[in-house]
């Protein structure tokens, strides 16, 4: 059973929480986390629970919970300050664990659960007409530590847009969908990506447009110091089997291109190219 968390700190996610608690069936509970009171769907008896600290310092929740799916209804936050709706992992490729989690550790998470996700916003965003953007992000920030998949669903990118209720009901609708229905997808092929920019662009290609599911993603920026240890963290903890890596080729520099290919023969994972999986879905 998934479990739905918010935090006090966070905007959007209180945001999202009056929406849910509009749209879904919820129901207060006589038990409080925190000193937040708990609410429970009335079907599932999902609950959403309410924490003081940041969500990307929410490693203390597995010593408390125990689910199959963390959901962290999230702010978003950026330089550009775009109306955006995004999904991602959790974790830390690098040493820098300044936005929570530990160094060089990467979160449970489900590649399938992204992939629907994403195709969920997207759908919704065209069928609202609300202009967002829609992106998955590379894997970043915590927790990182948990003992049940992490999936993050944010709404941005400023204080205007995580009080913005036309957004925050989109997200609200994902996570109802999630909790209520069956899982949407199936025939799915498990994969990890490496390279390319945050906004996962052309991996939002393969997501939307494929029948490949991908988990965590590296992105360029953290190539040069991504250690084989962490690439077999991506593979384990990815909840579903990995079978491939995805390479955005040209989203990479060559150097680190070999590194990673070398990396991947070790492990005996086969390589694609994100520009060959979307070819292959038009014949």
């Amino acid at each position: 059973m998934p479990i739905i968390l918010v935090s006090n700190q966070d905007l959007a996610g209180l945001t999202i929480k009056k929406q849910l608690l509009k749209m879904g069936t919820f129901e207060e509970t006589d038990r409080k986390f925190e000193g937040n009171l708990i609410y429970e769907e009335a079907q599932t008896k999902v609950p959403i629970v309410t924490i003081n600290r940041r969500l990307i310092d929410a490693d203390h929740l597995s010593k408390f919970f125990k689910t199959d799916l963390f959901i962290f209804a999230s702010k978003h936050k950026s330089e550009s300050e775009k109306p955006s709706l995004l999904v991602h992992a959790p974790g830390n490729w690098g040493q820098d664990n300044s936005y929570g989690g530990n160094p060089q550790e990467l979160a449970l998470t489900s590649a399938r659960i992204i992939k629907q996700v994403l195709g969920d916003l997207t759908k919704l965003r065209e069928e609202t007409q609300l202009e967002y953007d829609v992106t998955s992000e590379v894997t970043h920030h915590g927790p990182t530590n948990l003992d049940s998949p992490c999936v993050f669903i944010e709404l941005g990118s400023n204080e205007t847009f995580w009080q913005d209720s036309r957004g925050a009901r989109i997200v609200a609708e994902i996570i109802l969908k999630l909790i209520t229905e069956p899982p949407s997808l199936s025939h799915l092929i498990y994969a990890i990506g490496f390279g390319g920019p945050h906004y996962a662009s052309n991996f939002n290609r393969v997501q939307l447009k494929t029948n490949y599911a991908v988990a965590h993603i590296a992105p360029k920026y953290v190539l040069d110091d991504i250690t084989e240890e962490l690439i077999i963290q991506a593979i384990n903890k990815t909840v579903e089997k990995v079978e491939y890596a995805i390479l955005d080729w040209k989203g990479m520099i060559k150097t680190q291109r070999e590194k990673i290919i070398e990396s991947l023969a070790n492990l005996n994972i086969e390589i694609l190219r994100v520009r060959q999986v979307v070819a292959n879905s038009k014949k």
